[in-house]
């Protein structure tokens, strides 16, 4: 983003042209998982497209934030470890964690993943050793590298750019350490206050698109007499989920685990994985240390969600009238959602 900045300008192409990149990164990237997941050609499509669907990727597809950069990073970061690659795979996530620390909140969903995996090969004990033993080899080698990337990272931005908090006038320009626990410090004493106004939500909410974010509204206002009577929005960008997405996460969920477990179904394991690994963290925080969160929070999990819901209706699962019929609904929320409102102005 700094440069974009540095090269187009302080302006709204600077700040906006890399969420615009990395956005169709994300894209690109979800349709590489699901084929490096085993799955079908159209069934990426699929996924891929559900993504570009949803309101929430679309707006941060396009505004200044850095999660559009740390959610196309880790997509590729999984996309290599599914294709047995751990250090290039731990690489790509430990340059997301130094663009934002809540990259690493994927790691847990790769835990997971290799849970079923080595369910999978129930049997005898030295089967099941040995199973372990293989799988957890390029996890560990994927974790290691991902922290190792992430270090010296932080270390080569420091020193490049000296990092300064100007709340304690300390100046980050050598020691990695120091700046990571800075960051969970500052991170740990982000605390929720109870039944505050704002945009702050928790992550239960989330699940049934609760306190969307109004990032920016223009409108048209209409006045009658002195008095304001309409307000046409010609721009609302919103921070909310495609509703025909958020609200089928838990059936979908359900029937990614059911068959990861019984049919060792790969992508059905990735899915459900990354939908549980990503999201518990985020409600234990809230539930027992009180962390305060967003709703935005939910894009690092909503790739999982692509996945089970692009799954569940796949024509090879469902009829292909309960596809196409999805499939308009998903359009029409996108279309609905849509922050450009009014293409002249007026």
């Amino acid at each position: 983003m700094a440069a974009s900045i540095k090269l187009l300008g302080d302006n709204p192409w600077g700040w906006r042209i890399g969420s615009v990149i990395f956005g169709l990164i994300a894209i690109v990237a979800m349709y590489a998982l699901v084929r490096s997941a085993r799955g079908s050609p159209w069934l990426a499509v699929g996924a891929a497209g559900v993504m570009a669907l949803d309101n929430l990727m679309i707006v941060h597809g396009r505004i200044a934030t850095l999660d559009i950069y740390v959610v196309a990073l880790v997509l590729i970061g999984a996309t290599l470890y599914m294709r047995d690659a751990p250090l290039s795979a731990g690489f790509a996530i430990g340059v997301a964690g130094c663009m934002k620390l809540i990259g690493f909140g994927v790691l847990p969903a790769f835990l997971l993943l290799e849970g079923f995996r080595i369910a999978w090969a129930h049997g005898s004990r030295p089967r099941t050793l040995a199973t372990f033993k293989a799988r957890a080899k390029p996890l560990g080698l994927m974790i290691v590298t991902a922290f190792v990337t992430l270090i010296l990272g932080i270390w080569a931005l420091d020193v490049a750019v000296p990092a300064y908090d100007p709340g304690t006038h300390t100046t980050y320009a050598g020691s990695p350490f120091t700046h990571v626990d800075h960051m969970l410090s500052f991170a740990a004493d982000l605390t929720a206050t109870p039944d505050a106004t704002g945009i702050s939500s928790t992550p239960w909410q989330w699940l049934v698109n609760e306190k969307p974010i109004n990032y920016a509204r223009t409108a048209v206002n209409t006045f009658a007499n002195g008095k304001l009577v309409a307000s046409r929005a010609t721009f609302n960008a919103r921070g909310q989920m495609n509703p025909f997405i958020i609200f089928l996460a838990i059936p979908a969920l359900l029937a990614a685990i059911a068959a990861a477990w019984y049919e060792h179904d790969e992508l059905a394991a990735l899915g459900a994985a990354w939908c549980v690994g990503t999201f518990v963290p985020f409600v234990i925080q809230a539930q027992l240390f009180n962390r305060i969160s967003y709703l935005y929070y939910m894009l690092l999990v909503m790739p999982g969600v692509y996945l089970v819901t692009a799954r569940l209706f796949s024509p090879s699962r469902v009829p292909r009238a309960v596809t196409v019929g999805w499939v308009v609904a998903l359009i029409y929320s996108a279309i609905d959602l849509y922050p450009v409102r009014s293409l002249s102005g007026h």
